[in-house]
């Protein structure tokens, strides 16, 4: 898995290695092996025809925060992250990063 930082400590890009062949599991079990431990409570899955759309913004104040893991399973999508978190160094600041199913 290659791990690629981005402006905001707390957001990373992650780029699984690619696998010919299907096993059973979670992808969240394989991000524990490579020392990410994230608090990943629900999951859902959108999708979306219309290009431009812009989906909701999310935040959880402490202490029910969570973890938020974003997978393309096809086309692609530009995903923001801004840190929203007062007193954080980087308070304001945000990341953006163009995400694409793998091919």
């Amino acid at each position: 898995m290659h791990i690629m930082a981005t402006r905001l400590d707390a957001v990373k890009v992650l780029r699984p290695k690619r696998i010919t062949e299907i096993r059973s599991g979670t992808p969240e079990a394989g991000l524990a092996q490579i020392g990410l431990n994230l608090a990943l409570v629900q999951q859902y899955q959108s999708f979306t025809r219309q290009v431009g759309t812009v989906k909701g913004l999310h935040y959880q104040a402490p202490p029910q925060g969570q973890d938020k893991l974003v997978r393309v399973a096809t086309g692609e999508i530009m995903d923001v992250a801004v840190d929203a978190r007062v007193g954080a160094p980087t308070y304001g600041q945000w990341a953006c990063v163009i995400l694409s199913a793998p091919l």
